[in-house]
């Protein structure tokens, strides 16, 4: 190979070395871009991921406590409606002997009128 060739060949080389190298610097460029667009995007996605997880903590304590408030109410009910039960007895067990004093005061009134 003659000498200029030699040349020509060294400069070509030095031409797609230095092409290479923009090449490659143009593409570390595009990945840090796209790094970086990747952070942010994470950053907001877990940004967004913290606010929702929060609304649904929220959601569920309010549930709990009203789950729980519903709860406390279910159980004074029953226990008023127990007391009611036990009134009712008591009514009916004094009705039963209003109803015999009275029952007996008509037959002490029929035999008293039934020998007059």
């Amino acid at each position: 190979m003659d000498e200029e060739t030699k040349e020509w060949l060294a400069r070509f080389q030095k031409d797609i070395v230095h092409q290479f190298h923009i090449i490659a610097e143009d593409v570390m460029d595009r990945v840090k871009i796209l790094a970086e667009g990747l952070a942010d995007l994470t950053e907001k996605v877990d940004r967004r991921t913290d606010e929702l997880n929060n609304k649904i903590d929220n959601v569920q304590a309010t549930l709990e406590r009203k789950y729980n408030q519903l709860d406390k109410k279910i159980d004074r009910t029953n226990q008023e409606l127990k007391e009611l039960r036990t009134d009712v007895l008591r009514i009916e067990n004094k009705v039963e002997k209003v109803d015999m004093i009275i029952c007996e005061r008509i037959d002490k009134h029929e035999r008293v009128m039934h020998h007059l």
